[in-house]
């Protein structure tokens, strides 16, 4: 094996990896946004259940963005047109990967 087909196959496995985490990453800010409530339009409000005052205490009941949604959950506009936008950053990242998949085992057959 040559020095230059080492540093082509270091280089495909390096891009490799990073798509790969890309994808991972992708997939947890979309799981996050979905299932958090900080992403829901009733966060740090009076109409969030978990950020109500406790008047005996003068405490919130929180703390909750980054609890799991309740069932008055509903979503922000700004995190619907994230999520779109990752969304279509993950369908691309998954098929770059696998682009890279297909050809490099075509190159390793050969």
């Amino acid at each position: 094996m040559s020095v230059d087909a080492i540093f082509s196959f270091a280089d495909r496995l390096s891009k490799l990896s990073a798509l790969a985490q890309k994808r991972r990453d992708l997939c947890q800010k979309i799981e996050n946004a979905q299932r958090r409530c900080g992403s829901c339009n009733f966060w740090m409000t009076a109409k969030c259940p978990r950020e109500r005052q406790d008047n005996k205490k003068g405490h919130s009941v929180g703390p909750s963005g980054d609890s799991m949604k309740c069932q008055q959950f509903s979503m922000k506009q700004s995190y619907i047109r994230m999520l779109e936008t990752w969304q279509q950053e993950l369908q691309v990242a998954q098929t770059e990967l696998a682009d890279m998949q297909q050809a490099n085992s075509a190159k390793d057959q050969l």
